[in-house]
């Protein structure tokens, strides 16, 4: 179906555009992949000194544009294109600057953009660095080409949307939420709705012999390494790496390193039933083991991992990463899951929960920003829900708008490669895709917003 807002002379502008400015794209691209931008807070910036630096970088280039820069305390910040006057709504887009750890077993630098043929490696580059100039990019495409909108568009640049997102908590206290917004943090066409995301954190007195627990660095991601001393040696594990919204294709260290443990004829009863307990919250994914398996017709089935694991002030600490279907009762899952850990002694010490993000898919703006999808990748895709969150589940209006794309061309196998995994890469042709489908997205909101 032919899409009211797509304007061929317009598309093949972008096409030309696109293919002049590459080299800028891709070097803008490195400067801001360059900065090992991992949410920690410090006493001199509220996510620390490096997260500061990547949003100072992406504001002197969005002044370069052409673009009104705003910095809010380094907590994040936005970069405004105003429009034609006299409107009163705005638009958003908002993108984050912070990334997760990089982890070990790369087999290209990290925070140093490399490029192979028409892929671009580094951490960040899909996950959330590469789409961030993609959106910056469609705005200044449209700023030297003319296109003038009514309404503001204002890109908004995170820097703790791995760790809580507690930046955009700021930004709602200190600046204004705009009307509508679109998330470029997911894969076209749509994400319409992001699962429940629950974070519990159990404590359990030490026991036996085991002790130096130590696996993972952030909680929403599936660890690679985890190790346990045990009778005055180390014994190490090691797994496969990824997002924990989508385990498929990774392998928890912890269950890893729980099976080995068992394998051990010396391992003394208090501490086998430990083991038994940490390896129910990391040998399956799906809750089964701890009874808190469930799914809906809406956004499929929950997934839960335990991600951190270590030991602190006399206790063995863990804590898991579940996402959970919109249509069910977070409450629930926690008082299922607090129950059966209890039961082997563990205490639930905190638990923050992010209840379920939801539109139905089959409103106007739903479909068309499916059918702008669509028509720039060529695809016949559906829109969708998923189990990663987005800042869309902390804003009013918002939806998930790619620029990614399943099935696109990849480097390297399932299970490397992808956000939150090592040798993190995209195709640059998937970018500036991602690109074309921000302007005519930005084009049709502009023209709708006063209806949504």
């Amino acid at each position: 179906m032919e899409n009211f807002f797509i304007d061929k002379e317009i598309e093949l502008r972008i096409d030309r555009w696109m293919k002049e400015h590459e080299g800028d794209f891709i070097m803008d691209i490195a400067r801001l992949v360059k900065h090992r931008s991992v949410s920690q807070p410090s006493d001199s910036y509220p996510f620390g000194k490096e997260c500061a630096e990547a949003l100072d970088e992406a504001l002197e280039l969005a002044t370069k544009y052409g673009f009104e820069g705003k910095n809010f305390d380094h907590h994040c910040a936005t970069s405004i294109m105003k429009g034609a006057g006299g409107a009163q709504r705005t638009i958003g887009a908002f993108s984050h600057l912070d990334v997760v750890p990089a982890g070990t077993g790369w087999d290209n630098e990290p925070f140093l953009l490399t490029r192979k043929d028409r892929f671009l490696i580094g951490r960040g580059v899909s996950d959330n660095k590469g789409p961030a100039v993609a959106m910056m990019y469609a705005m200044r495409f449209m700023k030297e080409s003319g296109i003038k909108l009514k309404h503001d568009v204002v890109h908004y640049l995170g820097s703790s949307e791995e760790t809580g997102m507690q930046d955009i908590t700021y930004f709602k206290m200190h600046g204004e939420v705009p009307d509508f917004s679109i998330v470029p943090d997911c894969d076209f066409p749509v994400c319409f709705g992001e699962k429940g995301i629950m974070r519990p954190t159990f404590s359990h007195a030490l026991c036996g012999d085991l002790r130096n627990f130590q696996a993972g660095t952030v909680v929403n991601a599936i660890p690679a390494m985890a190790s346990v001393s045990f009778l005055g040696r180390t014994i190490t594990a090691t797994g496969k790496a990824g997002h924990a919204a989508f385990p498929q294709g990774t392998m928890n260290a912890i269950a890893v390193l729980c099976n080995k443990l068992l394998e051990n004829e010396e391992l003394g009863g208090e501490d086998q039933a430990l083991v038994h307990s940490l390896l129910r919250v990391s040998g399956k994914s799906d809750g089964s083991l701890v009874g808190i398996a469930c799914e809906d017709e809406v956004s499929g089935a929950l997934t839960a991992s335990a991600t951190m694991l270590a030991q602190e002030r006399g206790k063995v600490w863990f804590s898991m990463d579940i996402r959970y279907p919109v249509t069910m009762d977070g409450e629930i899952i926690k008082q299922t899951l607090a129950e059966t850990m209890g039961k082997d002694g563990w205490a639930l010490e905190s638990i923050t929960d992010s209840k379920p993000y939801y539109l139905p898919k089959d409103t106007p703006i739903v479909k068309t920003l499916v059918d702008i999808a669509n028509h720039v990748t060529g695809e016949e895709l559906e829109p969708y829900t998923m189990g990663g969150g987005t800042y869309a589940r902390n804003l009013p209006h918002a939806i998930g708008f790619g620029p990614g794309i399943k099935h696109a061309p990849r480097l390297f196998p399932m299970g490397r490669g992808g956000a939150h995994q090592v040798d993190e890469h995209i195709s640059l042709d998937v970018l500036e895709k991602g690109m074309k489908a921000y302007v005519f997205a930005l084009i049709a909101i502009d023209a709708i917003i006063d209806t949504l």
